[in-house]
């Protein structure tokens, strides 16, 4: 062989072991990784870019398209009595809403006038001394047009902090069950019951073993795969994430009890719940095709369903959550809206006319309930025709009236810088907790559950005593 040859076969076996590129060496093939990269550019995208510029006088952030729909049919009234100043809405992504208004309330640029905040991200703006939180506090304003006496007042504390009141509730959200009324009206009746004898936890589990499950059906649709299917529960219990002082409470024993009750009903042999999903198609196909019967309804889960399964119309009915204990809480609550005014307006009591326009004009909450069924925090608005009005869709139940006979038993919500942190935590104890008791049953769960509780409690309290001056601010 010549040595030619000789560097030949060398040149071929080098690269017959040359290992190939890295992109070759992906377990799935490059594609997957362009998808990641372009879903994570478009995210950063979503946050960094700057909101829509506009020219207006006034400008209000929402995170909600109904809420954006609903303003939008507001503004020309308000614009008619003030044609010298522009007032413009702007429709912002929540999570871009939650870090560029951080950014601008500590660049102090780009701050919008109001802007509405979701009420688990509420407390992040609450952190460091008061007179540095980037919200103005509204509280002789609201006691001047008399608003405190028509919110209740269990709405407001999540967006009350050190005695000040730095958002206007746009919501209630009492919650209930919506049901298949066509399917399970004839289980009671053949059981002797009606549906006001599932009212409380008791009377409604033994009825959904010994009557539903037969079906092949379930009673209930409910998340186990995140923390926010349990919250609910937990806060018609009594619990919650943090007291009124301020002290973590994930690890206190209502937390371990009513985990230990609501973990059978999700996990357990007998588990009268299953997990399609809490949105999009999967969940509403399940209760079109009546693979279970009843799904937690806060009043704007209604309209969410109205508009979804139209076809369920005269099939649908709503009743209260069973209580705990006979007589005890029958409702809790699922998410909420702030209106909040920053420091940054130049022009406060405009800016407080605005909001009064769009969160205590009756006539607007009247229209805005009919088109959304969201219970407005104005309980003014609450006798207004629209809320006693039968609703086809619902079998005739006054819906309005429904929800608002709940809104003053609501649990308070207690607002916290970490209240985040906090759900996160107790959102993994949850899912670990749901995915034991597929595996190995309710045995030693109590231990489990305090041993996971202590640790992630622990974590969030080491992570406030990393800023130990945001609670002895003044």
């Amino acid at each position: 062989m010549d040595v030619m040859d000789e560097s030949r076969q060398g040149k071929a076996q080098h690269e017959i072991f040359r290992p190939p590129p890295w992109w070759r060496r992906l377990p799935m093939g490059l594609a997957p990784l362009m998808v990641l990269l372009v879903a994570v550019l478009s995210y950063l995208i979503l946050l960094t870019m700057p909101p829509e510029r506009v020219e207006a006088d006034v400008v209000m952030w929402t995170f909600s398209p109904d809420h954006h729909n609903s303003y939008q049919r507001a503004l020309p009234a308000f614009q008619e009595r003030h044609p010298d100043r522009q007032v413009a809405t702007l429709l912002v992504h929540d999570s871009a809403i939650n870090q560029r208004l951080s950014s601008a309330f500590w660049a102090g640029v780009n701050v919008p006038d109001l802007v509405e905040v979701e009420i688990s991200q509420v407390g992040t703006f609450f952190r460091g001394p008061v007179e540095q939180i980037g919200f103005i506090d509204l509280r002789s304003r609201l006691e001047e047009a008399g608003m405190l006496e028509r919110i209740p007042a269990n709405r407001l504390a999540p967006y009350t902090h050190q005695g000040r009141i730095f958002g206007i509730p746009h919501d209630v959200h009492p919650v209930m069950f919506a049901y298949r009324a066509d399917l399970l009206d004839p289980l009671l009746e053949e059981a002797g019951l009606t549906i006001d004898d599932l009212d409380t936890w008791d009377a409604y589990t033994q009825f959904a073993r010994e009557y539903v499950l037969p079906t092949g059906r379930f009673m209930l649709q409910m998340e186990d795969a995140a923390g926010y299917g349990f919250e609910p529960y937990l806060y018609q219990a009594g619990g919650g994430y943090f007291n009124a002082d301020g002290e973590v409470t994930i690890d206190a024993d209502v937390v371990v009890e009513t985990l230990l009750w609501w973990l059978p009903l999700v996990a357990g042999p007998d588990a009268i719940c299953v997990n399609y999903g809490s949105w999009g198609l999967p969940f509403f196909r399940g209760l079109e095709e009546g693979q279970y019967l009843m799904v937690i309804a806060p009043d704007w889960r209604t309209g969410s369903i109205e508009r979804n399964l139209p076809q369920l119309s005269g099939k649908m009915k709503l009743m209260p959550l069973p209580a705990f204990a006979p007589g005890g809480r029958r409702t809790s609550s699922w998410g909420g809206t702030m209106l909040g005014i920053t420091r940054a307006t130049p022009d406060p009591d405009f800016a407080f006319e605005l909001a009064m326009h769009l969160y205590a004009d009756v006539d607007m909450l009247e229209e805005t309930f009919r088109t959304t069924n969201i219970l407005p925090a104005d309980r003014q608005a609450w006798t207004r025709p629209a809320f006693s009005e039968p609703r086809e869709y619902w079998s005739g139940q006054a819906i309005g009236s429904e929800y608002a006979a709940l809104a003053d038993d609501l649990p308070i919500q207690i607002g916290h810088p970490y209240l985040g942190l906090a759900k996160d935590k107790l959102g993994e104890v949850v899912v670990s907790a749901v995915a034991r008791a597929r595996r190995r049953g309710m045995d030693g769960m109590e231990d489990f559950l305090r041993q996971r509780l202590d640790a992630a409690a622990d974590y969030v309290r080491i992570q406030l005593r990393r800023v130990p001056d945001w609670e002895d601010q003044p």
